[in-house]
């Protein structure tokens, strides 16, 4: 049955009413209209390909991006245990050339005395 714009077909035996929910009923069917080409088990197998590709590839990008901020986390412990050490080994100097000075305070005083 071929109906064009609204018009019954001839011959049909339906009324108008009947036709519109034919039409709508048709036009449901088809609004959810795979090709056939499309229903074939190698294009299904295709799909479910192209899905696990796409997803593999998501989940690269997350595992790169986590992979990223866990470098960056250990970069940044890197950086705050270099500072520290940093920060001793300044102490440690600043001590001793407080010492040497002390040393050489002491050393002076006592050829002033001697002399």
């Amino acid at each position: 049955m071929a109906l064009n714009k609204g018009k019954r077909a001839r011959g049909s035996n339906f009324t108008k009413e009947e036709e519109l929910l034919l039409v709508r009923s048709v036009c449901i069917s088809w609004g959810n209209y795979t090709s056939e080409k499309l229903k074939t088990p190698m294009s299904k197998r295709l799909r479910q390909t192209n899905s696990t590709s796409k997803n593999l590839f998501y989940e690269k990008k997350i595992m790169f991006a986590e992979e990223e901020i866990e470098r960056s986390r250990l970069e940044q412990e890197d950086i705050l245990i270099k500072r520290k050490r940093d920060a001793e080994k300044h102490e440690w100097e600043g001590e001793l050339h407080r010492k040497k000075l002390e040393l050489l305070e002491i050393e002076i005083k006592q050829r002033m005395l001697n002399n």
